[in-house]
């Protein structure tokens, strides 16, 4: 698999497919470590290769079940190559992590997510922010108090980070984010960003104020301490 020659790696690919399926000692992570390797190859065939061999591990119980182990490997490259700039890799992507979202649980995955969204820059933080959306969904369906001390530890400070964000997209998925958590949290959110600034206040007043046809955006300001009427520009 480190070979110069693209054939090659892929060949490496398909030979440790091939030992983990017929090996029962071979470790699932020691896999997926190996394959993540290659997703960022710089040949797009090595890559999308990697990344099919990836969604086809997800399909598998003993892989599954050791998800707590390799998440933190995976889902980084994952999410980078929802990004990429090769259409073919960014499809093959996109169908290795909605296989992810549907067999892993939303609780393993949601830290190393909300860090990609942190530390990542534009392009992927767009692509993160999606998917930290959809796993605030799964989580918000299961209406458990161990689901909502996740979501406030983890995607609560990502979502208060970028209030300040100037970058359209960027607003516009960290807009549909907080919303989300609204739903999961209720004001339990807004109960969190009292350190906050004015404009900030005022911001997030605005988004759960249009939001909700039963509360009034002065509803929302008075829980977040703000004068009446914040909404209104």
């Amino acid at each position: 698999m480190e070979s110069t020659e693209w054939t090659r790696r892929v060949k490496g690919i398909k030979d440790l497919m091939s030992l983990m399926k017929d090996d029962n000692n071979v470790h699932p992570t020691e896999v997926v470590d190996k394959l993540c390797e290659r997703i960022n190859d710089s040949n797009s065939k090595v890559s999308i290769f990697a990344l099919q061999s990836v969604e086809s591990l997800l399909h598998r119980e003993e892989v599954i079940s050791h998800a707590p182990v390799w998440a933190g490997l995976a889902v980084p490259p994952l999410i980078q190559n929802l990004a990429a700039n090769n259409t073919s890799v960014r499809r093959a992507a996109n169908s290795a992590m909605d296989s992810l979202l549907q067999s892993t649980h939303p609780s393993i995955l949601l830290p190393h997510v909300s860090n990609i969204v942190s530390y990542s820059n534009s392009r992927v933080k767009i692509s993160a922010l999606s998917q930290l959306n959809a796993l605030v969904r799964k989580m918000a369906d299961k209406k458990s108090q161990q689901s909502n001390t996740l979501l406030t530890k983890h995607a609560v400070p990502v979502t208060i980070k970028l209030l300040d964000e100037s970058k359209n997209e960027l607003r516009r998925e960290n807009v549909k984010l907080f919303r989300t958590l609204h739903r999961a949290l209720g004001d339990s959110l807004l109960d969190q960003t009292w350190k906050l600034n004015s404009r900030q206040k005022k911001t997030i007043a605005e988004i759960v104020g249009k939001n909700q046809k039963r509360k009034s955006t002065d509803c929302v300001a008075a829980r977040l301490r703000l004068p009446r009427h914040t909404g209104d520009r």
